[in-house]
């Protein structure tokens, strides 16, 4: 049974809007399941994804409940991220939702194969690790900083 709490997120967010409109066909035991952050507009949520040929399924990671994208209707578009690829998902039926996966450079390929996108590869595959790094430093340097300032 899923939390109190969790469910009046899932509520707010619109999650059951989005299970009404876009039902659970199933498991997809044909593919792969990855695991993903999945955004309705600016809420984030564990998720775990797979994609065949029919559509897109989102799994949520604290719940049994999941729904399903039609790839005929829907507009899937994505772009490489500083980190990760970026997976946008317009809905017609329902305009003002924003739906956004982040996940893996590999993982969104394997996700955007059925849909026949395809996005170049990063000309600096060991860029992100850079941003990782710089970012650490940072907050490393934000810590002592802190520390020196109580002294």
């Amino acid at each position: 049974m899923m939390p109190s709490r969790w469910v009046i997120e899932l509520l707010w967010a619109g999650w059951f809007k989005l299970a009404q409109r876009y039902p659970d066909q199933g498991s997809l035991d044909d593919v792969a399941w990855h695991r993903a952050l999945f955004w309705i507009d600016l809420k984030a949520y564990g998720a775990v994804v797979s994609a065949d040929h029919r559509g897109l399924r989102v799994a949520m990671s604290l719940g049994p409940c999941a729904v399903f994208f039609p790839w005929p209707d829907v507009a899937v578009s994505a772009r490489r991220g500083w980190l990760n690829t970026v997976i946008c998902i317009r809905l017609p039926a329902m305009p003002r939702t924003t739906l956004t996966i982040n996940v893996a450079d590999d993982v969104a390929d394997e996700l955007l194969r059925p849909t026949g996108i395809t996005l170049a590869p990063r000309k600096c595959k060991w860029c992100r690790w850079a941003w990782v790094a710089i970012g650490l430093a940072l907050l490393l340097g934000a810590i002592i900083g802190v520390i020196s300032l109580r002294r």
